[in-house]
């Protein structure tokens, strides 16, 4: 098969088409370079470079969700220490109805429109790549100091909840046209612990998760690329998979979560994306993680498989695994 970009690569694997070899990207923290648009778009432009992924998944601070309203973290400065919280703007039920929408134009998102820009003219449109959000949700659960207080306050107060998902989900519907408009291939959803079994009930998830997280994504529709990503163990995947979507992306490795063919199986128009583990990454030899890349190619087939990780990998990945990855699929 002649040589394909990787748009073409990335296309065709979403649409389930023949490539000329797996696409594959990986994602990570570069703690000490995310609090600023200049120094973002840099490690992100040099991580691609480094790299050469098919995808780009920008990986900003999680925490840039929960400045928006105020909320404070302490950055390290350090590129494997996380920054921590200074202070959170909810402490009580009755926060809750101060979280009103806010514009693109609040600095926290105006900073990641100004680093979409900057990676979107050092990529000069050869890369496909997407922005993190989080699902309204999960943008909640970084509003206060313990999520299963949100959990608590949800299946207490609902009506409350509920109109604080509506003001989150308002200002992140803004923001993701605006990702269009900086250039940004698409999104990059993620429901974070929210869209787990040992979370929610599916019966919950379906009520506080699914109805904001389709109003976010259908202010994408008319992105070329966006994945939907549903973290940690026991995830309701199964529940999800048929959100409006070019990729879904999971834990694969991990308890309770399907397979790439599982999911391979019942997907049609989307790539499934995943299969090495964190594990195989911070491993001293590449024998663990090239084992993983043959699995996930013999579970996905040729069924629309783009190599991913189960989530950002560990800042303590071995460049040198990347690299027998990367070796061994332009080889193969």
């Amino acid at each position: 098969m002649a040589q394909m970009s990787k748009w073409e690569r990335v296309e065709a694997a979403i649409q389930q088409q023949p490539v000329d070899r797996t696409p594959w990207g990986l994602w990570r923290h570069f703690y000490d370079r995310e609090t600023n648009a200049p120094d973002l778009a840099r490690v992100m432009l040099d991580w691609q470079t480094r790299n050469d992924f098919d995808l780009l998944k920008v990986n900003p601070r999680a925490q840039y969700h929960a400045e928006v309203w105020g909320c404070r973290f302490r950055y390290s400065g350090q590129p494997d220490v996380k920054p921590t919280a200074e202070d959170l703007v909810i402490k009580n039920l009755d926060d809750w109805q101060r979280i009103e929408e806010r514009p693109p134009s609040s600095p926290p998102l105006e900073e990641q429109l100004q680093a979409l820009t900057e990676i979107g003219r050092g990529l000069r449109g050869a890369v496909p790549f997407v922005e993190t959000v989080f699902s309204p949700l999960g943008v909640a659960g970084y509003l206060i100091s313990d999520e299963k207080v949100l959990r608590q306050h949800l299946r207490e107060q609902p009506k409350v909840i509920h109109q604080a998902l509506q003001a989150i989900s308002a200002t992140f519907v803004a923001f993701v046209h605006e990702v269009l408009n900086a250039g940004a291939s698409g999104i990059f959803f993620a429901t974070t612990s929210w869209a787990t079994r040992d979370m929610l009930t599916e019966d919950e998830y379906e009520t506080f998760g699914r109805p904001y997280d389709l109003q976010v994504l259908q202010a994408a529709g008319e992105a070329r690329v966006n994945v939907l990503h549903v973290c940690r163990k026991n995830n309701m995947l199964n529940k999800l998979h048929d959100y409006p979507v070019h990729i879904l992306n999971w834990a694969v490795t991990e308890e309770g979560n399907p397979s790439l063919g599982a999911m391979a199986d019942v997907t049609k128009g989307k790539a499934v994306a995943g299969g090495i583990s964190n594990d195989s990454l911070t491993k001293a030899t590449d024998e663990y993680i090239l084992k993983e890349v043959k699995e996930a190619l013999s579970q996905a087939g040729n069924r629309g498989l783009l190599l991913a990780g189960n989530c950002s990998i560990p800042v303590q990945s071995s460049q040198r695994n990347i690299d027998a990855i990367h070796r061994w699929l332009l080889q193969n």
